[in-house]
């Protein structure tokens, strides 16, 4: 074909003269050529088209694919949210019980120290105070004991004491009385005894 072009091409270029057979080969190989054109063309854009088909099919699974995992995403956040908000829920219950326990005075929690999340961390303090608070019950205990203790001695010896006073004041008393008596005997014998001169 080539070279069949070319030949007539060089006869145009000299102006010689063009035979009709060339020609009618020229007519035959251009109607070759526009064929094979229009075969090209067609063949490309079949394989455009199956290429746009497939890009259209990638796309429209790579959109569901992401709708997909953004829908799978969506639930699993929804789910994560929903699990730690049960988490912080009970984790906040359980601080209101140990704290309603600790406002009725009753040290008996047992707390899950467990863990190095917040909740064993507030549980771990929570477990100290508790354990304090107990120590500084157990020594007011013993100290109001012991108060108990030297009021009960004090209140012996105050009643010693009182019973002692009560001794004392009738012994007082009766020596007061005694006085009073002597002091009257007294009195009649310096009577007497003055009677007894005078006369």
């Amino acid at each position: 074909y080539i070279e069949n072009i070319l030949n007539i091409t060089n006869k145009l270029k000299n102006k010689e003269n063009i035979s009709v057979e060339d020609i009618s080969y020229y007519k035959d190989l251009n109607i070759k050529i526009e064929k094979s054109f229009a075969d090209s063309i067609k063949f490309n854009d079949d394989i455009a088209g199956i290429v746009v088909n497939k890009s259209n099919v990638s796309f429209n699974k790579s959109i569901n694919t992401f709708v997909y995992i953004f829908i799978l995403l969506t639930l699993f956040s929804v789910f994560l949210g929903f699990t730690i908000e049960r988490l912080i829920k009970n984790s906040l219950m359980k601080i209101k019980q140990i704290a309603e326990k600790l406002s009725e005075y009753d040290f008996t929690i047992k707390l899950d120290v467990e863990g190095k999340n917040e909740l064993a961390q507030v549980n771990n303090l929570l477990k100290n105070t508790i354990e304090n608070l107990k120590e500084t019950l157990k020594q007011v205990r013993e100290k109001a004991e012991e108060l108990t203790a030297y009021s009960e001695n004090l209140l012996t010896n105050s009643e010693e004491m009182a019973s002692s006073s009560q001794e004392l004041a009738k012994t007082m008393q009766q020596v007061a009385e005694g006085s009073s008596s002597q002091a009257s005997d007294l009195q009649d014998i310096v009577g007497l005894m003055s009677n007894l001169t005078d006369s």
